[in-house]
C-alpha cells in the first residue's frame, strides 16, 4: 500500500520525478510489447504492399490469432496484465479515473496493481487502448501514436495529471481487490467513440456491464447492463492498429443494421428529401446560411415538396437536451426556415433533427434521397451508416475526411485544399479552425447530378460565377464586421466613462470635506441640543401630570423608545411617517435649505438609519416577549387610504430613491438617483404629486 501511495504522490509533481519517452517494446516480452510488436511489423509489412485490397481480417497473415487472444483477455471477470517494464509481475486493474477532472468524459486513467503492492502502474487511454504506459521507472508514449497526438498528450492531458491523481486519492480504492472492469461508453466526441471503441467493441463481441449511465451509442446487446462501481475500460485496442480500416467500416454495417430491418425508399418523382448538416462550431461553411437557402429554392422549382431533415447536435441516449438551449445552439437552422418559408411557393416541411439520438437520426435518415453535410461527425449518419449519395464538403485536407469517412463510397467529397471554388477565412490559424466560404451554385450543380439519377428529372445547371471574383468584396465585408464590432465597443466605452465622471463629480462634492469629523461633532452636538430641549419640555409638561400617573406610565413604557413608537402609532399616517423612507426624505429637504445642511445632510442621515435601525430591533424584541404589543395591520385604521397618500408624496419618494440609490452605489446609484430627483422635481411643478 505504502509503494502505490508513494507513487501517485510522486506523479503529482511528475515533470520532476519522471521522465517521458518512447516505449522500447523490443526490450520486454509481455502482453503489450508483444502488441506492439506485432502491430508495428504488420503494418510496415502490409504497407509495402498494396493495402487496399484488404477486405476482411483473415486477409491478414496471423491477425485472427491476434483478435482472438485479446479477445480471451477481456473474456475474463479482472482485467490482468503483465507489468510493462517488470515482465514476471502481474497486475490487475483496480479503478479508473478521469484524465481531465472538468471533461471527465474524454480520456480515463486506469491502476494497475500487483497482488503484494509493490509494483503499480497506470495507463492512459484517450485515442489509444495504451496511449501511455506510467510505471515506476517513467513515463512512455505509444510507438503507435503519430507527433502531433504525442504533443497533444504532453501539452493538454499530463498538465492536469496532478488533478487527476488527487480525485483519485480521493475518491477511489488503490488498494489490490477483486474488482471486475466493464465497458466504458462515454467519449464526448462521437468520432472518436465510433471509429476508436465501438469498432473494436463490436470485433470483440464480448458481453460486459457499461461503466457510464449516457452514451451516444449503446449495442442492443448492452442496453440494460450497467453497474458504475466496476472498472471503466475502453475498448479501443485494436484502434492505430493496421486492422483499423477494416474494423470501422464492419462497425458501420453493423450499427445500420442494428436500426433498419426495411431501407426500400418510396422513390416519388415529384418529391425531394435532403438530409443537411448545419454547422454552428468552428470550420463551418460561412454562407451556409444563404447557400442553403438558395438551393432548397432552386430545387423546388422542380419538386413539388421538399423535406429537409436538419442535422445538428445530437443528444446521448436517453437523455433530453434542453429546448431552450437547442434554439439558441442552432439559430442558424431557424434562419434557414424562416428564409426559405418566407419565399417557397411548393411545399417545404422541415424537420429539426437537434437534440435526437443517433438510433432515431439513422431511422429518419435511411428515408432520405440525398444529403448534403460538411466532412467528419456530420457525416456518420448519411455517409457511414445510412450510405446515401450526396456532397461532403469540408474545409481542410482530405486525408482527414478519409480518416472519418466509414462504410461508404457514395458520396462526392470537395476540400479547400485541391479546389477553387473554396475561399479560407482570412488570418485563420489553421484549416481545423478556419471557417471558409463555398460558391452555392457550385454545391448545386454537384448535387443536381446524383438528383438527376436518381429522381429521373433533368434538373439545369445554374452558371457559377468565379469565387476570386468576390474574394475582395467577401474579405472587405469581414473587415466592416470588425470595424462595427470596434464602434459598438468604442461607444459602449465611452456611455460608461461619461456616467462613470458624473458619478466621480457627484462623490467627489461629498467627500470634499476636510473637516469631515469636526462636522460630524457639530452636528452630533445640535442634535443633542435638540433633544435636550425636547426633554426639557417634556419635563415640563409632566411636572402638571399627578405623580401617581406619571409612574404608572413609566412603567407602561419602560422608558423604551421602541414603546414610545407604540403609543404614538395611534393613525395610518403616523405610521407611515416613521418609516425610514419618510424620515430621510424629511431630513434632506429640511437641510437642503442652507449650504451648512448640505454640508451636514450625510451625517444627520446616516444617524437617523442607525436610529432608525435600532428602534426596530428594540420593538421586535418586546413583541417577541410580550406579542399583545404588536402593532396592528395598518389596513385596519379608519385613516388607512388616507395614509397612503403619504407614500405617494415628495417627501416619502425622495427617502426612497436614497435608499436605492444606496443599495446600488457600485453601479453609480447616486448618478441615478440624481437624475430621478430632478424627474420628481418635475412631476411636482406639473401637478402629478
Amino acid at each position: 500500500m505504502d509503494k502505490v501511495l508513494d507513487f501517485l504522490q510522486k506523479l503529482k509533481d511528475w515533470q520532476n520525478n519522471f521522465k517521458i519517452e518512447n516505449y522500447n517494446y523490443n526490450n520486454y516480452e509481455c502482453e503489450i510489447a508483444d502488441f506492439f510488436k506485432f502491430s508495428i511489423t504488420k503494418q510496415k509489412y502490409e504497407n509495402s504492399k498494396n493495402p487496399d485490397f484488404k477486405l476482411k481480417i483473415s486477409d491478414f497473415e496471423g491477425s485472427e490469432q491476434f483478435v482472438l487472444s485479446w479477445r480471451k483477455k477481456f473474456s475474463q471477470e479482472y482485467f490482468e496484465l503483465q507489468h510493462p517494464i517488470y515482465n514476471n509481475i502481474k497486475t490487475r486493474a483496480i479503478c479508473d479515473f478521469p484524465a481531465d477532472i472538468n471533461n471527465k468524459r474524454f480520456g480515463s486513467y486506469i491502476l494497475f496493481v500487483d497482488e503484494f503492492e509493490k509494483y503499480p502502474w497506470i495507463v492512459l487511454q484517450v485515442y489509444e487502448f495504451f496511449q501511455l504506459l506510467i510505471t515506476q521507472e517513467g513515463i512512455y508514449h505509444s510507438p503507435l501514436s503519430s507527433d502531433w497526438e504525442k504533443n497533444d498528450i504532453n501539452v493538454y492531458t499530463l498538465r492536469d495529471l496532478n488533478s487527476s491523481v488527487t480525485y483519485c486519492l480521493e475518491n477511489k480504492n488503490i488498494k489490490y481487490s477483486n474488482t471486475k472492469f466493464g465497458w466504458k461508453l462515454d467519449k464526448c466526441r462521437p468520432g472518436h467513440y465510433f471509429m476508436e471503441d465501438l469498432a473494436s467493441l463490436y470485433e470483440l463481441n464480448i458481453q460486459k456491464n457499461m461503466t457510464c449511465d449516457k452514451s451516444f451509442y449503446i449495442p442492443k446487446r448492452l442496453i440494460d447492463c450497467i453497474d458504475l462501481k466496476q472498472v471503466g475500460i475502453y475498448p479501443n485496442i485494436f484502434s492505430h492498429t493496421f486492422l483499423h480500416d477494416i474494423l470501422k467500416e464492419k462497425m458501420a454495417f453493423r450499427v445500420f443494421d442494428e436500426n433498419i430491418s426495411n431501407s426500400n425508399l418510396e422513390n416519388t418523382k415529384d418529391e425531394l428529401k435532403i438530409w443537411v448538416s448545419v454547422g454552428s462550431e468552428h470550420r463551418a461553411w460561412l454562407n451556409q446560411i444563404d447557400g442553403y437557402t438558395n438551393i432548397i429554392l432552386e430545387l423546388g422549382r422542380y419538386f413539388s415538396k421538399i423535406e429537409v431533415f436538419f442535422d445538428a447536435i445530437t443528444s446521448y441516449e436517453n437523455v433530453q437536451i434542453d429546448e431552450k438551449q437547442i434554439k439558441i445552439d442552432n439559430q442558424n437552422i431557424y434562419n434557414i426556415i424562416d428564409k426559405v418559408k418566407n419565399k417557397a411557393n411548393f411545399q417545404f416541411k422541415p424537420i429539426v433533427m437537434t437534440g435526437k439520438n443517433y438510433k432515431e437520426k439513422i431511422i429518419l435518415c435511411s428515408k432520405t434521397d440525398v444529403c448534403i453535410v460538411q466532412a467528419a461527425t456530420a457525416e456518420f449518419v448519411p455517409v457511414s451508416f445510412c450510405d446515401k449519395e450526396g456532397i461532403v464538403y469540408w474545409g481542410g485536407p482530405e486525408n482527414f475526411h478519409l480518416t472519418c469517412a466509414c462504410g461508404s463510397k457514395k458520396a462526392l467529397f470537395f476540400n479547400s485544399t485541391n479546389h477553387e471554388n473554396f475561399i479560407h477565412r482570412p488570418n485563420a490559424t489553421n484549416w481545423y479552425s478556419g471557417s471558409y466560404f463555398i460558391s452555392w451554385q457550385f454545391i448545386f450543380n454537384k448535387l443536381i447530378d446524383i438528383v438527376n439519377k436518381i429522381k429521373k428529372t433533368q434538373i439545369k445547371y445554374l452558371h457559377i460565377s468565379n469565387v476570386q471574383d468576390v474574394k475582395e468584396l467577401y474579405y472587405l465585408i469581414i473587415e466592416n464586421n470588425k470595424l462595427k464590432e470596434q464602434i459598438t465597443k468604442l461607444n459602449d466605452d465611452m456611455q460608461k466613462t461619461k456616467f462613470q465622471k458624473e458619478y466621480n463629480e457627484l462623490k467627489s462634492t461629498l467627500d470634499s470635506c476636510d473637516t469631515r469629523e469636526q462636522l460630524l461633532r457639530i452636528s452630533n452636538l445640535e442634535q443633542d441640543l435638540i433633544n435636550k430641549r425636547l426633554q426639557s419640555k417634556e419635563i415640563h409638561q409632566n411636572i402638571l401630570i399627578k405623580e401617581l400617573k406619571v409612574k404608572e406610565i413609566e412603567q407602561k413604557l419602560n422608558t423604551n423608545s421602541s414603546c414610545l413608537y407604540l403609543i404614538k402609532a395611534k393613525t395610518a399616517k403616523a405610521r407611515i411617517q416613521n418609516q425610514l423612507s419618510y424620515k430621510l426624505g424629511q431630513a434632506m429637504i429640511v437641510n437642503s435649505k442652507s449650504i451648512l445642511g448640505y454640508i451636514r445632510m450625510p451625517f444627520v442621515l446616516s444617524y437617523i438609519k442607525d436610529k432608525h435601525n435600532q428602534e426596530q430591533k428594540v420593538y421586535q424584541e418586546k413583541i417577541k416577549k410580550d406579542p399583545s404589543l404588536k402593532l396592528p395591520p395598518l389596513e385596519s385604521y379608519p385613516d388607512y387610504k388616507e395614509a397612503l397618500k403619504e407614500k405617494e408624496c415628495f417627501t416619502y419618494k425622495l427617502g426612497q430613491a436614497l435608499i436605492k440609490a444606496n443599495k446600488t452605489w457600485y453601479k453609480g446609484g447616486y448618478v441615478k438617483m440624481w437624475f430621478e430627483i430632478r424627474s420628481l422635481k418635475s412631476e411636482i411643478k406639473k401637478g402629478l404629486r
